[in-house]
């Protein structure tokens, strides 16, 4: 069955794109998936697009191969050494068996890593059923991202970023006791603020301001360290 994969490449300042077309064994089914492997036709750095049919991409085992997977659905990725993976707006999208200096997930959901070896992973903007099981990962870093489960996962490091609406999501008691206990400090400052004499004054504003920061840096990083707890509740972290 006729595939199209692409590749960028830049004969000009602007980055363009090709596409390639292959001749692949299957017929994008469940039980017969079409099998993207190694060949003269396909360069080092490609990309999928567009595609709900069942996809197996295997045996690519040089550590300059780079794949990205785009707006697809149903592709797995097994057997290979690759650069860097990338998984964006693909959901149902399987990684087994692979060795990468990169993984990057983001916009994915029901997808599934196992027996896998990564330097470094980001997971970004991504929720329900993202799952790694018996894998080995250097650093990891993820935001914006809810529901992964690891099993029988080692991580050496673990950052987490959260903005402000993600915080307030997951941390509502918390966040509203903050703040309640912020407002509760500065009124009872600016009352006895405007009770000091006029001279004391300008001393009391640079102490607003620095103890209100304290306080929210201490916030913030109970936050990582409640990231933190959960992770290695659900990792060898």
């Amino acid at each position: 069955m006729k595939y199209t994969i692409y590749r960028w490449y830049t004969p000009v300042k602007t980055p363009q794109i090709e596409a390639i077309e292959l001749e692949c064994r299957g017929i994008g089914t469940e039980e017969n998936p079409i099998i993207i492997e190694p060949s003269v036709k396909i360069p080092q750095i490609f990309f999928l697009k567009g595609s709900n049919i069942h996809i197996l991409i295997k045996n690519f085992n040089s550590n300059k191969n780079r794949i990205s997977i785009n707006s697809c659905k149903n592709v797995n990725v097994e057997d290979c050494i690759l650069k860097s993976c990338i998984l964006n707006h693909s959901p149902h999208t399987n990684i087994r068996k692979i060795s990468a200096d990169y993984l990057k997930i983001s916009y994915c959901s029901y997808t599934d890593v196992k027996d896998s070896v990564f330097k470094r992973v980001k997971i970004q903007n991504s929720t329900l059923h993202i799952s790694f099981l018996n894998c080995t990962i250097n650093r990891i870093r993820k935001s914006h991202t809810r529901g992964i489960n690891f099993e029988n996962t080692k991580i050496l490091k673990l950052y987490t970023y959260k903005s402000i609406k993600y915080i307030f999501s997951d941390y509502k008691l918390a966040f509203v006791t903050v703040i309640s206990v912020t407002t509760g400090i500065l009124i009872f400052f600016l009352i006895f603020f405007y009770s000091l004499p006029m001279g004391t004054k300008g001393v009391i504003y640079p102490i607003l301001l620095l103890g209100g920061l304290i306080f929210l840096m201490i916030f913030l990083k109970y936050i990582s360290w409640r990231e933190r707890k959960e992770f290695r509740s659900k990792s060898d972290l």
